[in-house]
């Protein structure tokens, strides 16, 4: 859970500071800078988190040269980190882990919030900003976790699909 403490503890402080004094209504302006923000944040937390994940697994292998080489390899190669991206670099891995991962994410809740942020923080930063609010980003965050437990699983796993 650690990979994703600092956005949690973000949208606590920052759901903190959006309360409107009795009776007003939640400045939808103020909303929509908070959520691009946490966008951001998140993508960042998952990123590390995902990237973390592979290169730890790699960690294990032959010896500093090689793991230097895979951490920087893992760093180009996984650009961007929707659900299919991720499962593209872990069959890279082995096709098994790809196929271990699709089965514990494709079509599942997860994977439509976990898409929904990276998404999110896609538009935040090369067009217009998400139009997500900050019940949508709270409650998309909750199923990243998820992704990141399944990556964990799909790269430690060593059957047959």
């Amino acid at each position: 859970m650690s990979g994703l403490a600092r956005s949690r503890n973000f949208l606590e402080l920052l759901e903190e500071e959006l309360v409107p004094e009795s009776g007003a209504a939640r400045s939808a302006l103020l909303e929509s800078v908070v959520v691009n923000y946490l966008l951001t944040v998140v993508y960042s937390d998952l990123e590390q988190a995902i990237r973390g994940e592979m290169v730890d697994h790699s960690a294990a292998g032959p010896g500093s040269r090689a793991n230097s080489f895979i951490a920087a390899a893992i760093g180009r190669v996984l650009r961007s980190i929707k659900c299919s991206e991720i499962a593209g670099v872990l069959g890279m891995f082995d096709e098994g882990c790809k196929k271990h991962f699709q089965e514990l994410i494709n079509d599942t809740p997860s994977q439509v919030a976990y898409d929904r942020l990276v998404i999110g923080r896609h538009q935040q930063a090369h067009s217009l900003g998400s139009d997500m609010t900050l019940n949508d980003f709270k409650a998309d965050l909750e199923h990243c976790q998820v992704v990141i437990d399944a990556v964990a699983a799909a790269i430690r796993c060593d059957c047959e699909h």
